[in-house]
């Protein structure tokens, strides 16, 4: 990513849990200093709970996609 200027063209990920309903943690967020940072406070964050709802965490994914373009 450092040799990427422009920041749309970088890796980006979000972060969606999807335990019953689907709960944005993280929208895109670039993959570099804070924002590194940032992403992996939230993966620690995460955890276990409810039921595995992978149909609403697929739209959610989806929809941060396709706001993102």
């Amino acid at each position: 990513n450092a040799t990427i200027a422009n920041d749309s063209d970088k890796i980006r990920i979000a972060i969606v849990g999807f335990a019953g309903s689907a709960e944005t943690h993280n929208e895109l967020t670039v993959v570099e200093g804070n924002g590194a940072e940032q992403l992996e406070r939230t993966v620690r964050r995460l955890g276990a709970s409810g039921a595995t709802n992978a149909g609403a965490g697929m739209r959610n994914a989806r929809q941060i996609l396709e706001e993102a373009n």
